[in-house]
């Protein structure tokens, strides 16, 4: 199983402190508390959109675009 799902499982059963747990699962509480904000956040879309890898703009400016800007 995974550390993630078996730190939720046992924060979900509510045995030991929040505290404890991430002691015994040796993370940091500002970890914790992230996964558990994910696992109580919105349900992930089924079928995401596209999604860029790169943060290159998709476009280049136009000479068009370029000219008006430099009139402004």
């Amino acid at each position: 199983m995974d550390l993630k799902v078996m730190f939720i499982a046992a924060y979900l059963s509510e045995e030991h402190s929040f505290s404890q747990l991430c002691q015994d699962y040796q993370i940091s509480r500002k970890t914790g508390y992230k996964w558990v904000e994910r696992y109580r956040g919105p349900p992930q879309r089924a079928i995401p959109g596209p999604v860029r890898l790169t943060r290159r703009p998709a476009g280049l400016p136009t000479a068009q675009g370029l000219r008006s800007a430099s009139v402004v």
